[in-house]
């Protein structure tokens, strides 16, 4: 281990949440608190700055998001058993995993929801054949 310490010694100097105080969890849990709204404050302003003006791409997206959101999990599962046994790097194996669910998705919505009555379910409205985006 660097700086000269071994396992022992780091297992040694650990501190459980057991060992704390109720004024220090208490404390460690509105930090934590904090910090979240904080994040998540700070998602937000970025997202304001940088896309809020009109974009085809992101409008897309938009769109197709309720539809990835309902056909991930199944994909992922999926690819996930299929891919278990190879004897691949696990980041291989997740970015192969994230690359074929994305795109599995974003083809079946392109050519099985968007113009359909499914894409009307989902979003409200359907699109002609040949629009792409929307305002």
């Amino acid at each position: 281990m660097p700086w000269g310490l071994s396992n022992e010694d780091a297992i040694d100097e650990s501190v459980s949440l057991g060992d704390l105080g109720l004024d220090s969890l208490a404390a460690l849990l509105v930090s934590f608190t904090i910090s979240a709204w904080c994040w998540s404050l700070v998602l937000v302003g970025i997202s304001e700055r940088f896309f809020s003006s009109f974009s085809p791409f992101w409008r897309y997206l938009t769109d197709s998001s309720y539809w990835i959101y309902l056909l991930h999990m199944m994909l992922t599962s999926s690819a996930a058993v299929l891919m278990y046994g190879l004897p691949w790097h696990p980041v291989l194996k997740f970015v192969l995993n994230l690359s074929a669910a994305l795109s599995i998705s974003l083809l079946t919505y392109r050519y099985c929801v968007r113009n359909t009555v499914v894409g009307q379910l989902l979003n409200g409205r359907r699109y002609p054949p040949g629009v792409r985006g929307g305002s």
